[in-house]
Parts: structure tokens; C-alpha cells; sequence
């Protein structure tokens, strides 16, 4: 996304200095054809003020339509069919708050502008800050439009979780004192990547569902450098994170140092029951992905995880 977010701007400023380019252009041929000077093209009464911002009205409105149309049906789309925490990650990504916010503020000082108007008034400065936002906000729209069909793809979704879920391990080594709110976050997150893997197999998403696995096994390899790190706190696992499983075998689990491992190999499980009849594929990768872990050195050298691979 550091990517997308790089060629956003990029996109924003090529689109503007264009559109800049061209209408200079165009404004320097009217000007030499009609003799007027620059000062007195700016300078304009009452109703050339209100003709003005109607103009800008329209074009905010319309603009702020296929805005937020699209987030509007995008998102949530996409949100369904994979994992509704498409929604959190939209919410919480810097660069859509920041286009949403600046779209709305330039309506908003439209409106202020023509409130401002009256006969012995024109908010020239008011008047011109529209144009630029109405100019910025028309340069923002194809490159933000390419940004949010990134942003929807469900590897980028992976890719956010995983980092999430990353993220939480590390924040859980530091802080001792909030391991039960980084280990739920962190379980929460692996059950995610397993319900799009599921979901893909619905949707005979064969690159997304194998993807889903190896984000998997990427985590794994991420907790084991920082597994030592854990206080003990970390390995009392709550019993509603592992619904279906007995009293017993999560306190077994949580003695062992295990609960991850496990929460991971379980999902990976119920992947596997239903790619089963549908995805062959699938099915080999995770059977690939076991394998390679089983053989890492934390996993031999620990019994309990060698007897769980």
C-alpha cells in the first residue's frame, strides 16, 4: 500500500499540473484575443462572485457523488465477500480519510462562500481556495480511484492483517500488562486470514485461498522470533478462543507454550476440510506448509509442537 499510496501522489500531481498546463494555456489565447489584462479577468462583481460559485456547487456536488458512491458499494462489497475487516482497515488507512475529509471540506467552504456572498461583499479569497480545492480534489479522483481497487484486494487485505497481527506479537513481548488484549487481537486475526482462505474456496479463488495459507505459515515463522520474549501471562489462552475445544485440552495447550501453534494448525485444518472436494490445490499447499514448519528447528526441538505438526 506504501506503493499505492506513492503513485497516488504522484498521479494527484501529474493530473494537476496538466490540467494547469492546459487551462493556462487556454486562458493566456483568450486573454491576448480579447485584450483584456489578468488583473481584470480576477476582478469580478457581485454576480459574476455568485455565477461563479454555483458553478463550483456543481461541480463539488457532483464530485462528492461519485466519491463516495463508490467507497459506498465498493467496500462493503468487497467487505462481504472476503472479510468484514476490510471495513476497520478502510476506516482506520490515513490516505482515504484524507481525500474523504478534503472532499467534504472543499463543499463545505463552498457553501460558506455562498454564504458569505451578499451585495456589498465577494469573499475573493474564499472564492479562489474553492477553485484550488475544486482543481486538487478533480486531479485526486482517478489516481484515489485506482488506489481504492488496490486498497480492495484481498491480498492487500493478507498483507494488513498480517502486518496487524505482527504488530500485536511485538506490542505483546513490550507490554507485559496487555497480553490479554494483544492475544485475543492476535487469535482474531489468524481466524481472518482463515475465513478468506474459506471464503476463496467458495468463490473458487485458488490464488487468494493459497495465499491465505502461506500468510499463515508467515506467521508462525514471525511468533517463533519472538516466542522466547512472551511473559507467562501470554500463554494463558481464554476458552472462548478456542470454541469446540474441551476445558482439558486447552489447559494442556497453555502448558505446553502452544496455544498459537494450535490456534494456527486448527485453522489451517478447517481450511483443508473445505478445500477438500473443491481444491486440490489448496489442499497440497497446506499439506506443504506443515511440512515446512514441522521441519524448522523450534518445532523438532519442542515436543509438543512436533507432535502437533
Amino acid at each position: 500500500m506504501k506503493r499505492n499510496a506513492l503513485f497516488l501522489i504522484r498521479g494527484v500531481v501529474i493530473m494537476a499540473a496538466v490540467m494547469l498546463l492546459i487551462t493556462s494555456a487556454e486562458l493566456a489565447f483568450d486573454l491576448a484575443g480579447s485584450g483584456l489584462s489578468f488583473s481584470q479577468m480576477i476582478a469580478f462583481n457581485i454576480d459574476d462572485a455568485r455565477h461563479f460559485n454555483n458553478a463550483l456547487s456543481r461541480n463539488l456536488n457532483q464530485l462528492l457523488a461519485v466519491t463516495f458512491t463508490t467507497v459506498a458499494i465498493a467496500v462493503p462489497l468487497t467487505a462481504n465477500m472476503y472479510s468484514l475487516k476490510f471495513l476497520e482497515f478502510f476506516i482506520k488507512d490515513p490516505v482515504n480519510a484524507a481525500v474523504l475529509t478534503l472532499v467534504v471540506f472543499a463543499d463545505l467552504n463552498n457553501t460558506w462562500a455562498a454564504y458569505s456572498l451578499s451585495n456589498g461583499f465577494i469573499p475573493a479569497l474564499t472564492l479562489y481556495l474553492t477553485f484550488a480545492l475544486v482543481i486538487l480534489c478533480f486531479s485526486l479522483l482517478f489516481p484515489y480511484l485506482y488506489y481504492i481497487f488496490r486498497f480492495l484486494h484481498p491480498n492487500t487485505l493478507l498483507e494488513r492483517l498480517e502486518d496487524e497481527i505482527n504488530d500485536n506479537l511485538r506490542q505483546a513481548a513490550r507490554q507485559p500488562g496487555k497480553t490479554t488484549h494483544y492475544r485475543r487481537q492476535a487469535a482474531e486475526g489468524i481466524e481472518h486470514i482463515a475465513n478468506i482462505a474459506i471464503r476463496s474456496v467458495d468463490r473458487s479463488d485458488r490464488n487468494t485461498a493459497i495465499e491465505s495459507a502461506h500468510t499463515l505459515e508467515r506467521v508462525a515463522h514471525a511468533y517463533w522470533l519472538v516466542k522466547k520474549q512472551m511473559s507467562h501471562g501470554w500463554f494463558d489462552a481464554e476458552q472462548s478462543l478456542f470454541l469446540g475445544f474441551s476445558l482439558k485440552a486447552v489447559d494442556e495447550i497453555c502448558r505446553s507454550h502452544s496455544w498459537v501453534e494450535m490456534k494456527l494448525f486448527s485453522q489451517l485444518r478447517q481450511v483443508m476440510s473445505a478445500a477438500v472436494p473443491k481444491m486440490h490445490d489448496l489442499v497440497s499447499a497446506i499439506a506443504k506448509t506443515l511440512r515446512r514448519l514441522g521441519q524448522i528447528e523450534t518445532a523438532r526441538h519442542d515436543a509438543a509442537l512436533r507432535e502437533m505438526a
